[in-house]
């Protein structure tokens, strides 16, 4: 048989046999088709934003959609969720400018995993192919972040709140027109003084204004949060010591005790006692009868406790001051007994 016969007999006919070939197809597709099997994921929505525009402050996005999958009985069994990825794109929708509202449907794409490119047939669809979306401008401002140092510090501490440092101290925030030109700081994570007696330095993320979540960012913001002994004060009633009183003198109507206020640190007050200090009163002027006004300037310590008397009451006090009675020695004759019944 030569090559023109060969020819002839193919093309013999050719319209019944191209309805046969497409026929031969389409049972081999149906017979394929009969095969997959469908399943459906609940996948998470996400929004991709270009740089001057974002969802508007206070609409909700669909957090999921519904992804469907037609494949083969073999291959859909180890398809997981993680596989498919749903996504808006609001560069589509164009720059909101300065309007107050602008609202948009915007097709739900689905990518997938390179594992999932080699599977074939693969069918996917989503529902619902369309979300609609309120837009509006995103821009970009730089807020001062505060420390977070909820709670109290330890008893006898307090913060030195003017030495708090963060490192560093303005961080980019980016978000709604609307909602960023509201803000005026940024708040850190909370940063705990539990346990700790000495200045606190670590590394905490920031809170994101605009989620109120963790920010997810990489970046870490270095605390220094010093503590200090708590300076406080403590009232004691504490002897008065009368010295050097001259020899010939008595000194009456004396003041027992006097009300001392002590400063210094918390922990060293709360072990202070009366009896580690005295109030000196000196009676030296005192050189005859009559009545006195002594100055109470002196406050001795028994204690090398670090603590300073700030003041007292009374700060003067009266005494009186009399002559000594002079003593007298009386020698009075031996009587014997046995003499005197004669």
């Amino acid at each position: 048989m030569n090559t023109t016969l060969l020819r002839e007999k193919m093309l013999s006919n050719w319209k019944e046999k191209l309805i046969c070939f497409a026929m031969a197809i389409a049972v081999y597709a149906f017979h394929q088709t009969t095969k997959f099997e469908k399943e459906d994921f609940t996948v998470p929505l996400e929004v991709r934003a270009p740089s001057l525009l974002t969802v508007k402050s206070g609409f909700a996005v669909p957090r999921y959609v519904k992804v469907s999958v037609r494949a083969s009985r073999e291959e859909l069994g180890g398809i997981p969720y993680s596989d498919l990825r749903a996504y808006i794109d609001l560069s589509s929708a164009g720059p909101a400018g300065t309007t107050e509202k602008g609202g948009f449907n915007f097709t739900v794409n689905v990518e997938t995993t390179s594992r999932l490119s080699n599977i074939f047939p693969l069918e996917i669809t989503v529902q619902p192919k369309t979300v609609y979306v309120e837009v509006e401008d995103e821009i970009v401002r730089y807020l001062p972040v505060r420390v977070n140092v909820p709670g109290d510090p330890p008893y006898g501490y307090e913060i030195d709140r003017e030495k708090i440092s963060v490192n560093p101290s303005f961080i980019e925030i980016k978000g709604p027109k609307s909602q960023v030109e509201r803000l005026e700081e940024v708040q850190t994570e909370a940063v705990s003084l539990e346990g700790v007696t000495k200045t606190v330095e670590t590394e905490v993320r920031y809170i994101d204004p605009i989620t109120l979540e963790p920010s997810s960012s990489s970046q870490r913001l270095a605390v220094r949060v010093p503590l200090v002994p708590r300076i406080s004060t403590k009232d004691l009633n504490i002897e008065i010591v009368y010295d050097n009183i001259p020899p010939n003198i008595d000194i009456h109507d004396k003041t027992p005790f006097m009300t001392v206020s002590f400063q210094g640190e918390k922990l060293v007050l709360d072990d202070l006692k009366a009896k580690d200090f005295f109030a000196e009163a000196d009676c030296s002027k005192c050189i005859k009868p009559g009545e006195y006004k002594i100055t109470l300037d002196k406050i001795p310590g028994t204690t090398n406790k670090k603590v300073q008397a700030i003041s007292w009451k009374p700060r003067e006090i009266t005494v009186t001051a009399a002559w000594k009675p002079e003593e007298y020695t009386i020698d009075e004759p031996i009587h014997n007994r046995d003499n005197a019944l004669e």
